[in-house]
Parts: C-alpha cells; structure tokens; sequence
C-alpha cells in the first residue's frame, strides 16, 4: 500500500513538473515577472525528484 502511495506522489510531481514547463513557455507568463518567478521556483524545487 505504502509503494502505491508513493508511486501516485512521485506520478503527480512529475505531471505538475511537466504543467510548470509548459506554462514557463507561454509567452504571457514570460512577460509576467513576479509568476515566472513564482513557477520557476517551483520548478526547481521539483526537478530533483522527477
């Protein structure tokens, strides 16, 4: 039970990471500074684990 847990965890990080890509791209989040910010801190807290 406790490795299904995990797997769901580690699933759902590596799919928020790849959201966080995707809106780092956008041209209308790269003109607003403080959520480019924003997302790229979460980004680099996530890039470890995935």
């Amino acid at each position: 039970m406790a490795n299904l847990n995990l797997l769901e965890k580690l699933s759902a990080a590596k799919q928020r990471y790849e959201a966080l890509l995707e809106e780092l791209a956008l041209p209308e989040t790269v003109k607003d500074i403080s959520r480019f910010k924003e997302l790229g801190r979460e980004q680099k807290r996530l890039a470890p684990i995935v």
